[in-house]
């Protein structure tokens, strides 16, 4: 489904239903997102705010509050261009942007990991591999690869992040086992603390 607005001053001149929340932690290397949070892709506000406490790192999220239409607020990440996101961003040196897959992209619990940061996604595929099912693509054959400069995990200082996409069912099962969340969120943590 295409974007309703074209760019965040569009989208606020038309629209008020939104709250961004950040938490900005001192010499963090890295910037957890989730620029389409609350409910535009649901638990991604959750899962990233778990994911920047077991790494101790600054936090972001653009949280929808919109009734019934959340997905109204939506902006592809390539042109994802919210102020405050983009001020933390240049002041990070790396992103971790974590999004969500609607349902209707294919059934079951997976990932699919993406970003310019190539070095990362391997890393990241390995510290998760056995934690949660990796996909390259969706079931319906969608890929997110998250390359493109302007997409907001590659507006870091040191131009390439990391992006994570979790289908509906993962968010779910995230959200409603505590203990799955702090053990996917510390791995996830293991992997930035071994990269710069």
């Amino acid at each position: 489904m295409p974007d309703r607005y074209q760019n965040f001053n569009e989208l606020s001149q038309n629209e008020n239903a939104y709250v961004v929340e950040q938490n900005l932690v001192p010499n963090s290397t890295w910037l957890i997102a989730a620029p389409h949070g609350g409910n535009i892709e649901s638990g991604t506000t959750e899962i990233a705010r778990a994911i920047s406490h077991a790494c101790s790192s600054s936090y972001y999220s653009f949280i929808g509050k919109k009734e019934p239409d959340g997905g109204d607020l939506h902006l592809t990440s390539h042109r994802f261009d919210e102020p405050i996101a983009l001020q933390l961003a240049a002041s990070h040196p790396r992103l971790l942007c974590v999004h969500g897959i609607l349902a209707e992209n294919g059934e079951g619990a997976w990932l699919i990991p993406g970003g310019a940061y190539r070095q990362a996604q391997e890393l990241l595929k390995q510290n998760l591999n056995g934690i949660v099912n990796l996909r390259e693509e969706t079931p319906l054959g969608k890929r997110y690869p998250g390359v493109h400069p302007k997409n907001i995990c590659n507006r870091g200082s040191r131009g390439e992040g990391l992006q994570i996409e979790l289908s509906s069912e993962l968010r779910k099962q995230l959200l409603s086992n505590p203990d799955f969340l702090e053990a996917f969120s510390r791995n996830i943590a293991d992997t930035l603390k071994n990269l710069d």
